[in-house]
């Protein structure tokens, strides 16, 4: 339906997103039916939006990877689904309780990463586009996309300033033992 305005692009399916505590981004899996892109070194490109009023907003992250693997990993008894795991060159810190979209597609022509594939429980929340970064296309598209997001967490200020202050003290132990 969103091939008329550019059948040169491919299509991409953005889900939201929101992690309760700050995490870096590093890999991302897609799961999707098979079909004939189930292959590894397949060429493409991860995006992550802003959101405003539940939809896609500014374009925030934009980067160009591969499919790195292809398996049944996560897939649970879903008959022909597959994941498609892609690891992102420079990862991206996704604060906590803010909401971001995400999608992973085919970098050029009609190739796509990932169909639409039903698996969850449509949320009302999956948007398609096929005009390159611009998010434009329906929240209330029927089905969903299925993600998993690789990275983890960021320690806390507070943490990381207990970890710092430890560190120093068994330097002091041992520089006063050493003495």
């Amino acid at each position: 339906f969103l091939n008329v305005e550019n059948a040169s692009l491919p299509q991409w399916f953005a889900e939201r997103f929101t992690l309760d505590s700050a995490s870096t981004i590093d890999g991302i899996d897609i799961y999707s039916r098979d079909y004939d892109v189930d292959k590894t070194d397949f060429a493409t490109v991860v995006r992550i939006w802003s959101s405003t009023n539940d939809a896609p907003a500014a374009l925030i992250y934009k980067a160009a990877t591969s499919v790195s693997l292809v398996d049944r990993d996560g897939a649970s008894t879903t008959e022909n689904l597959t994941r498609k795991f892609a690891a992102l060159q420079t990862a991206f810190l996704a604060e906590a309780n803010i909401q971001y979209w995400i999608s992973m597609t085919g970098a050029s022509g009609l190739e796509n990463i990932g169909l639409a594939s039903y698996v969850n429980v449509d949320d009302g929340g999956m948007w398609v586009g096929r005009t390159g970064d611009i998010p434009r296309g329906f929240a209330d598209f029927t089905g969903d996309m299925v993600f998993r997001l690789h990275g983890s967490k960021v320690p806390e200020p507070a943490s990381a300033a207990l970890v710092v202050i430890a560190l120093a003290a068994l330097r002091i132990a041992r520089v006063g033992r050493d003495s």
